[in-house]
């Protein structure tokens, strides 16, 4: 924590004034652990060194972790919206994933999140798992008509007891057609229920709930990350600071700012970031944005460029593009091939 608060203050003494910030967003782990004095001790320091819109402050939670204290001191603060981590509503899969948490639970954190006045709450969920009833999960959520629903497919990561298990056969993984199976059938679920699709993996029930700070990121907008492991953003310089606890604490105590990467992006590299961010939303990429960022024309260096083979899995509207929703099942792929057509 007093490492925590002291990079945000060496931040603005190194980099002086910075501008309005629309979104504020705490994660990349389990802020919800943190007691309710300690999430105020960061935000008040937040709050004393930027000029806060309180557009969008958002709090990523594990369910078991929701108490009626804790959402009242969120909400007191300025935390308007809670990502919520319920992953699934199947006890089998939730017991698989190692999840703490079970489907009353899951229930109990959201109607205690909206008994403190927080409405805007997404629940996050993992598809793609073997043995998962997807459309039961899905029921279960329905009935509470979350604002907002993000889904993620399973990722088996290195070094952990899922890749193990999968490694010598215990957990087999799906195939990926029946990986975009499970895919079409959440779409088709979501969007039956009133649920717009934004972007490949999010979807709400209005465009009000859509998540303003992660279109940052697929808008390609300027960020800062402050903590260990964190990221950010600004004119073109990106830096990730170290994942070590030990050493991001020893590098705050030598009043020096904890990076153990920076790089200046160049500006074929800042066009294919965009490109690749920018088509991960169902509005696609704005062909006058492209120009406002980069001042060269959308349409010239790559719109007049895609052969017509790759006419079903894209949209050209005027000079902006999209993935039709055959493109967003093989994203990867198609945007590998963009990436090639641009010099």
């Amino acid at each position: 924590m007093q490492a925590l608060c002291g990079e945000i203050d060496l931040f603005k003494k190194l980099n002086g004034e910075a501008g309005p910030v629309r979104t504020v967003y705490i994660g990349g782990g389990t802020p919800s652990l943190l007691s309710p004095v300690q999430l105020k001790t960061i935000l008040d320091k937040i709050k004393s060194e930027f000029i806060l819109l309180n557009h969008e402050n958002t709090i990523e939670a594990n369910p078991e972790d929701i108490t009626p204290e804790k959402a009242d001191c969120w909400k007191i603060n300025g935390i308007n919206r809670v990502s919520l981590g319920f992953q699934s509503m199947e006890e089998k899969i939730l017991k698989f994933l190692e999840r703490k948490n079970t489907a009353v639970s899951n229930i109990r954190a959201f109607n205690v999140l909206r008994d403190a006045g927080i409405k805007n709450i997404s629940i996050d969920l993992i598809a793609c798992i073997r043995g998962e009833i997807i459309h039961k999960t899905l029921d279960a959520i329905l009935t509470l008509k979350p604002p907002h629903i993000s889904v993620y497919q399973l990722s088996i990561e290195n070094k952990t007891r899922l890749s193990i298990d999968a490694g010598n056969g215990n957990y087999v993984p799906l195939s990926d057609m029946t990986c975009l199976r499970h895919y079409r059938e959440i779409c088709r679920i979501l969007r039956d229920a009133g649920y717009i699709q934004y972007e490949i993996s999010n979807f709400a029930l209005e465009e009000k709930y859509f998540c303003s700070h992660n279109m940052n990121y697929w808008d390609y907008g300027e960020y800062i990350g402050f903590g260990a492991g964190a990221s950010g953003c600004i004119k073109g310089n990106r830096w990730t600071n170290t994942s070590s606890l030990k050493n991001y604490s020893a590098f705050i105590d030598r009043r020096i700012l904890p990076r153990d990467f920076t790089e200046k992006i160049d500006r074929e590299t800042a066009i294919r970031e965009f490109i690749m961010l920018g088509l991960r939303k169902t509005g696609g990429i704005s062909g006058d944005y492209f120009e406002e960022l980069f001042k060269t024309n959308l349409e010239k260096i790559l719109i007049s460029r895609i052969p017509s083979g790759l006419d079903p899995f894209l949209q050209k509207n005027g000079n902006s593009l999209s993935l039709t929703e055959r493109g967003f099942e093989v994203s990867n792929r198609i945007i590998t091939e963009l990436w090639n057509l641009i010099s």
